[in-house]
């Protein structure tokens, strides 16, 4: 009775989270199919429900200066690792940025997975866009939480939701950790 109580609870805040965040996206004319809310929930499940061997999580902002570089490396791994690789984007912008980030997203012509914006009513949005994004990375990986965070930043989960590597990586350091996990 409490475990199903915890579930209906957790759906229910599920549920809410979304509906603001699809209210906001409304107001900017924006079509509510291309982006999507995360939170520590939705990247287990993900996780759960997926067939790849690993998973990237990738936080970044708009107007950070190395997140092009952060598009293009997971278009670029994704491409090569095919089924193998899921890719998971996480926005750490406001909500009524949503409308730049898919400018930014469309300019470097990234398409290949869904984008999602980190949940604002969990990890609470303040004046540094950056912030949400800590809180968001912190929940989802303990050890995370000793990094100075800054954008983008990558983590790297095995199939069974474990950490495998985090923090600032170059190609070849991406390079090097893929083909040392992925069969």
């Amino acid at each position: 009775m409490k475990t199903t109580f915890l579930l209906l609870l957790l759906a229910n805040t599920i549920c809410y989270a979304q509906e603001n965040f699809y209210s906001q996206l409304k107001e900017q004319h924006i079509d509510t199919s291309q982006i999507r809310v995360i939170n520590k929930t939705i990247v287990h499940q993900i996780i759960q429900s997926g067939q790849s061997e690993v998973y990237w999580v990738g936080i970044f902002v708009n107007n950070g200066e190395d997140s092009p570089f952060l598009l293009d490396n997971m278009t670029y791994f994704k491409n090569e690792y095919k089924n193998k690789l899921s890719v998971i984007l996480c926005s750490s912008e406001k909500y009524t940025r949503a409308s730049a980030m898919l400018d930014l997203l469309h300019k470097n012509a990234f398409k290949l997975f869904p984008v999602y914006m980190i949940d604002a009513d969990r990890y609470i949005e303040k004046k540094d866009n950056r912030y949400k994004g800590l809180k968001f990375r912190n929940d989802i990986c303990d050890e995370c939480r000793h990094i100075i965070i800054g954008n983008p930043y990558s983590i790297f989960f095995d199939k069974n939701g474990d950490v495998i590597k985090a923090g600032y990586m170059s190609k070849n350091d991406i390079w090097r950790l893929l083909n040392t996990v992925i069969k």
